[in-house]
């Protein structure tokens, strides 16, 4: 007798007889973090995940989900959790450039968004590694300075800005009555006076000016409001030296001799040794 088998067939039959072998082992250095090795069971439980991200987001069967990715973990259980829960996976390539992808996601109909939501929904990330402290992104910057020795490394410091939004709130000093207000969800900015913020410190970031353009329906009380925080970026060339030196994920740097030395204050109390 022959019985057709389904994509999800395979992954059940492990999970059933092997739940606890590794079932795949990711690539150690990638973009994204890596998922190490993950058993069966694991894969399983994130196909699953997928799948009910992508319920939970009203994505219906046969709809296509498209998705940016190296050959990793995330786009191997992407197989088991978009196909086999009847939609249809379109994985691109990602060396592919800007307008490749944006044609490849027109032609298949692919709601993209979508597929990078239904991601999250399998991001299992521990709480422990969104921390924004000081170490964390010195450890970040590390990495990418390890990945990427070729490119120059820029900070935003977006993390100094908002924490210093949330001391002049709670000093009743912002003309914003809370953190979230510059959110327009979790994880994303409005685009408004959050976005504003953002593109201005990006800006700096490159050695650019600020610029307004765009934003002309912003809230000028605001809007002057956020200008003066932005100032906080602009360093002398002293302080941006000390900075690089303080950022540094060398064990043997004494930071806070470092801060110590930084001349503008407003800087210097924000930089945690």
């Amino acid at each position: 007798m022959k019985v057709p088998l389904t994509i999800n067939d395979h992954l059940r039959r492990a999970v059933e007889l092997y739940p606890h072998r590794i079932g795949v082992v990711d690539e150690p250095d990638q973009p994204a973090a890596s998922w190490g090795s993950l058993t069966y069971a694991q894969m399983n439980e994130r196909s699953r995940a997928i799948a009910a991200g992508l319920d939970a987001l009203d994505i219906a069967v046969g709809e296509r989900v498209a998705m940016v990715s190296h050959n990793s973990a995330r786009l191997l259980t992407a197989f088991y959790g978009v196909s086999g829960s009847g939609r249809i996976l379109v994985p691109i390539n990602f060396r592919l450039v800007a307008e490749e992808v944006k044609y490849i996601i027109a032609h298949s109909g692919a709601r993209v968004w979508h597929a990078k939501r239904a991601e999250e929904f399998a991001g299992y990330a521990p709480p422990e590694q969104m921390t924004h402290s000081p170490g964390y992104f010195r450890a970040l910057v590390a990495d990418l300075r390890r990945l990427h020795p070729e490119r120059e490394i820029r900070q935003t410091f977006a993390q100094n800005l908002l924490a210093k939004i949330a001391e002049d709130i709670d000093l009743k000093q912002a003309p914003i009555d809370r953190v979230e207000d510059l959110y327009r969800d979790d994880i994303h900015l409005t685009l408004s006076h959050g976005r504003y913020l953002a593109h201005n410190a990006m800006r700096r970031a490159l050695g650019q000016g600020s610029s307004a353009a765009g934003f002309e329906k912003l809230d000028p009380q605001v809007k002057k409001y956020l200008d003066g925080v932005l100032a906080q970026l602009t360093t002398t060339p002293a302080d941006k030296t000390l900075l690089t030196q303080i950022l540094s994920i060398e064990e043997a740097v004494d930071r806070a001799a470092l801060v110590a030395k930084v001349s503008d204050p407003n800087l210097g109390g924000k930089l945690v040794a």
